[in-house]
């Protein structure tokens, strides 16, 4: 399970392969990002003062049209708020990510795993990755398909 997010004006053109975490699959219109503790929503919330921060609560703001796709508005105030959390994390020396142990009952335990420069260097990648299919969206001034 992931949030699928779509750039209305390229992907409505078939243009997006599987999401492969580059900038190819960000430039054909399509970003990924699962809802695990792997997450690149679980690494901004793990290392920022965003630690409320998912897939669904974005989904409440006000940042969607009556088809559930996020406007071009709501795509600005949502880049804004993922440069605020870089901003963040590249002030930083040490990261860490929150994982939890799950059963059918929920999360019954949670722990911090400190992140190696390899570890880091992906999950900043993957945010660039993000600011740029955002800043795609804003160029093409299209709205974005929210599969969440």
């Amino acid at each position: 399970m992931s949030a699928d997010l779509y750039i209305l004006k390229v992907y409505e053109k078939g243009r997006c392969p599987p999401f492969d975490g580059t900038l190819d699959s960000v430039r054909k219109g399509y970003f990924r990002d699962p809802y695990n503790d792997a997450s690149l929503f679980s690494f901004i919330r793990s290392n920022t003062n965003y630690t409320d921060l998912s897939w669904w609560r974005l989904r409440d703001k006000k940042w969607f049209n009556r088809r559930k796709n996020m406007t071009l508005e709501g795509v600005k105030e949502f880049l804004s708020l993922i440069k605020d959390a870089r901003e963040q994390i590249y002030s930083l020396n040490e990261f860490q990510l929150l994982c939890g142990i799950y059963s059918e009952r929920g999360c019954i335990d949670e722990g911090i795993v400190s992140l190696n420069c390899f570890d880091t260097l992906e999950y900043k990648e993957w945010l660039e990755c993000l600011i740029a299919f955002l800043e795609l969206a804003i160029k093409k001034k299209s709205t974005i398909r929210w599969s969440v």
